[in-house]
């Protein structure tokens, strides 16, 4: 799951908790929450925000110059990608999600098991 993300965006932040409650719940060999912060300022900026809010099963990942954002087409944040194994994308959204819901969950653990 690809997540780009901004600690200026108020949606973002909110469904922060939820990608690391995500990660802990299903990360493993074969899924990963990568949030990939369009901060600026970067880890400077990103890293005590994992801290504050106790993000400890996330990984901090930049792309300051939002490069990888644009090349996945990205027009607003927060902005998700689920990637299967072959490396497509099988599903998008734009906006934010409560991505420890049943849905959500029951919808990984599919590309995870297929």
């Amino acid at each position: 799951l690809l997540n780009f993300w901004a600690t200026w965006c108020l949606p973002c932040v909110k469904e922060m908790p939820d990608l690391d409650a995500l990660e802990a719940n299903l990360g493993s060999d074969d899924f990963k929450v990568v949030t990939l912060s369009e901060d600026r300022a970067g880890l400077k900026k990103v890293l005590p925000f994992f801290k504050d809010r106790e993000l400890d099963n996330l990984d901090a990942f930049i792309d300051i110059k939002g490069r990888v954002f644009k090349a996945f087409g990205g027009r607003g944040l927060p902005t998700t990608y689920l990637i299967n194994k072959e490396s497509m994308i099988v599903g998008a959204l734009i906006g934010p999600y409560e991505w420890d819901e049943s849905e959500a969950v029951a919808l990984i653990e599919y590309y995870i098991d297929k």
